[in-house]
């Protein structure tokens, strides 16, 4: 996880005031499933005490969030501190976006919600699907995956255009980091790692007929404890 450490100035997030902070989602169905990672860290103390609002949907693409922005601005609400989290990448690469055009999408679109609404965004870079032996074979996962890498590295380098903060899932100790999972071709990520309690956890569902792509109930409840250090650091938007 990353941030902008000249941000780090402004105050942060006011957590111990119930009900100051409104978080909304935007995303694809990784945003969605099992009520997604945010979700999951929404059940614990301090978040528990504020508001989440999802705004993802299925198969959605970047430029899919970016022309249906109506349901974020409107979750948006004045007075509280707003939070606007946003992951995608998968499915924009999986329909022809380059790794360059997909990251350019998402900044754009981030710098758009900010342009609209005062928020502190977080933007969440996308993990790479594994292959279940199914039609699509080596090269296609290959070569999708590499855009997935670029469109990551891209992101990580420039998400400050943007965003006040970064959960970068192929990092360094990250859940799907690069030495944990290099290989594409495991029917199944699995972590072996002993961090925050778990180990030889299985962090990608069984998927038949699909690349595996979304988050086990093991996996979220490990990245949710990941994920609370970000919000609980996250800096209040410059109004």
């Amino acid at each position: 996880m990353t941030f902008n450490v000249a941000q780090f100035n402004r105050p942060k997030l006011a957590w111990a005031t119930a009900g100051a902070v409104n978080i909304v989602t935007d995303g694809n169905s990784l945003v969605i499933q099992g009520d997604g990672v945010v979700g999951v860290m929404m059940g614990a103390a301090p978040f528990s005490a504020h508001a989440l609002t999802n705004t993802a949907s299925n198969g959605q693409t970047i430029a899919g969030m970016a022309a249906s922005t109506g349901d974020v601005t409107g979750a948006h609400v004045s007075g509280k501190q707003n939070i606007l989290f946003a992951q995608e990448g998968t499915n924009s690469i999986g329909t022809g976006s380059s790794a360059a055009s997909a990251c350019d999408a998402m900044l754009a679109y981030l710098a758009a919600m900010k342009a609209a609404k005062v928020w502190s965004c977080i933007v969440v870079a996308t993990t790479p699907p594994a292959w279940n032996g199914d039609s699509y074979g080596q090269s296609f996962v290959d070569d999708f995956n590499a855009k997935v890498d670029a469109y990551n590295v891209l992101l990580r380098a420039r998400y400050r255009e943007a965003a006040d903060a970064i959960i970068d899932n192929r990092a360094p100790g990250m859940p799907f980091d690069a030495t944990r999972y290099p290989n594409y071709l495991r029917a199944t990520f699995f972590d072996t790692t002993e961090v925050n309690g778990y180990s030889n956890t299985q962090m990608l569902n069984d998927e038949a007929d699909h690349l595996r792509v979304h988050y086990t109930d093991a996996c979220r409840v490990r990245m949710a404890a990941i994920y609370a250090g970000v919000f609980r650091q996250l800096p209040r938007a410059r109004v």
